[in-house]
């Protein structure tokens, strides 16, 4: 290569720049060599990793205290490399929620600085880590509590029952205005996951009769209604719970109308598989809403369970096959939407959604390219998401019923269809919405993440 003009301007110039380089590979070098973990691993990890682990809850050791973390430096520097851990499912190159989890790259690239440069504790006091139970302080206005333990069987296989808990809140007020409900798991090394729903009933019947208790086999949720003694009855809330996931918040004039004489029906509540005998002894803390809710929060879905939605084509699997469905529904008023949460079981892949506008724009929902069963979670909007009457609820879906499908329940595979979706092994396709009637501003307004 010919250099042209002035030589001594020429290498003057590219001296410059050699020393530029230099220096910026030294600096990046030396801001690495600074990186402590009082200073910055602490603030990152406390809020994406401490949470799950700790002592009590579901992860297998505790990722507190520096020495946590400095003696599994190199296995966390892997994990999250491959983005393994800390889990978060939904893709945030589709859409980003309120309650992310997942690191971003520069956090990830300050973890791996960390442990390259020997993984130091730094100067200073660490504040100490505050699990996030403990930032509530005030106390619940009332707390629904199992009547006794719930005895889990040592026998090595997964446990699902349902629950009764009826429950008497000394008021003249037969509806109370709710802020939230926050579900206490009791025992959190087994329990994988709950939903469960506030019901009134009517006086005619008895909610203490026994049984209180359903161990499913192959029951279905009819039955269960029955054999519980719940039937008829109606729904005032709607909620769940898995490892990890935050309470919700409802903003400004929102919140749950609950009776004062009601039943807690724990539904589903899945215990993982142990050898030897336990119990359960779980509640649900409940908080008066200061002021008078305006517009309940309510529950919609598309896809299973949802008797407006249509799945097409009918959800059945066949053995050694994979197959893509889709599920759409419509909004039937204008909607504001706080939260949304995808629903698939063992077979599940992939899982995609967007809301369709009367105007045929679409809006990503969400997009999770490698399903996991064990890491179903509630995604926060945010701002609340506003959708007009008439918008068209889109959801795709894959399911791998082949034997390269790890989680596969059964080798060889077997047709797998959606008779009734209360076992693991059996399919559903779903994507549950928790929306209010749409009130001009509705834009504007940002919930924050406690």
């Amino acid at each position: 290569m010919e250099i042209k003009g002035d030589k001594k301007q020429v290498l003057s110039f590219f001296r410059k720049g050699f020393f530029v380089w230099i220096s910026l590979l030294f600096y990046q070098s030396g801001s690495a060599q600074k990186i402590t973990f009082n200073k910055d691993i602490a603030p990152i990890v406390y809020r994406s990793c401490s949470p799950c682990h700790r002592e009590g809850q579901s992860a297998p050791f505790s990722l507190i205290t520096y020495q946590d973390f400095a003696s599994r430096a190199k296995m966390i520097s892997e994990v999250v490399s491959k983005r393994y851990m800390p889990p978060w499912k939904a893709d945030p190159d589709f859409r980003h929620f309120e309650n992310e989890t997942c690191l971003k790259t520069e956090e990830i690239e300050k973890i791996l600085a960390w442990v390259k440069t020997g993984n130091k504790e730094g100067k200073g006091k660490l504040e100490p880590y505050k699990a996030p139970e403990l930032k509530e302080t005030r106390k619940p206005d009332y707390v629904i509590k199992m009547k006794e333990k719930f005895l889990l069987e040592g026998n090595n296989k997964e446990t699902f029952a349902w629950i009764k808990v009826p429950y008497d809140i000394d008021t003249s007020r037969s509806l109370l205005d709710v802020e939230r409900l926050e579900f206490v798991a009791g025992n959190k090394k087994l329990l994988h996951h709950v939903n469960y729903e506030i019901l009134g009933v009517p006086s005619s019947l008895d909610r203490n009769t026994k049984p209180n208790i359903l161990v499913l086999n192959n029951s279905t949720e009819f039955d269960a209604f029955n054999y519980l003694n719940l039937n008829p009855n109606k729904s005032y809330y709607y909620g769940g719970w898995l490892p990890g996931m935050n309470t919700p918040i409802y903003p400004e004039d929102m919140g749950v109308k609950l009776p004062n004489k009601g039943v807690l029906l724990y539904e589903t509540m899945h215990y993982a598989a142990s050898p030897v005998n336990d119990s359960d002894f779980s509640m649900v803390n409940i908080y008066y809403k200061k002021n008078r809710i305006e517009r309940d929060v309510k529950l919609g879905t598309v896809g299973s369970s949802s008797p407006e939605s249509i799945i097409e084509p009918p959800l059945v699997i066949p053995a050694d096959s994979i197959k893509t469905f889709t599920a759409t529904a419509y909004l039937q008023s204008d909607a504001s939407l706080l939260y949304i949460t995808p629903h698939m079981h063992l077979l599940g892949k992939k899982f995609v959604a967007y809301a369709i506008l009367p105007s045929g724009d679409s809006i990503p929902l969400i997009r999770i390219n490698d399903w996991d069963f064990n890491w179903q979670l509630m995604y926060q909007f945010n701002p609340i998401l506003c959708l007009p009457k008439g918008t068209k609820l889109f959801v795709r879906a894959t399911f791998d019923n082949t034997a390269n499908n790890p989680r596969n329940p059964f080798s060889p595979p077997r047709v797998c269809n959606s008779v009734n979706g209360m076992l693991t092994t059996e399919e559903m396709l779903q994507l549950g919405y928790f929306w209010v009637s749409y009130r001009e501003g509705d834009e504007k307004i940002h919930v924050k993440n406690e």
